[in-house]
């Protein structure tokens, strides 16, 4: 599968519509669209953007790995475990939202 359909399927995993993704992404939905269908390819960074979003490789991402997590690391040391398991109560369909909402915290927090 090539990177388009594999960044709309991942897209359509997570519940967000092309407009969503392409906001978090900071591209326009017309660049969003021609990557899905693949009449224009991203850029490396825009690759490692899109797979760091998705919490996949880059090689899943060109469909040279097939599997779609990345290795576990110790990203979650440090982290209240209380909240962890809270985190993974939360359906699949509404962690899009919970994701907009701690992204807004995080940036609220960057204003001066």
């Amino acid at each position: 599968m090539d990177i388009g359909p594999r960044i709309k399927l991942l897209r359509e995993k997570r519940n967000l519509a092309q407009f969503e993704l392409a906001a978090i992404l900071k591209i326009n939905n017309s660049t969003l669209s021609q990557y899905e269908t693949g009449t224009r390819t991203p850029s490396d960074d825009m690759k490692i953007a899109i797979a760091n979003y998705f919490d996949v490789s880059v090689d899943y991402l060109l469909g040279r790995d097939e599997k779609e997590k990345k290795p576990a690391s110790d990203s979650t040391d440090g982290l209240d475990p209380e909240l962890l398991e809270l985190i993974k109560r939360i359906p699949n369909d509404r962690m899009p939202e919970v994701e907009r909402y701690l992204r807004f915290q995080a940036e609220q927090r960057e204003k001066p």
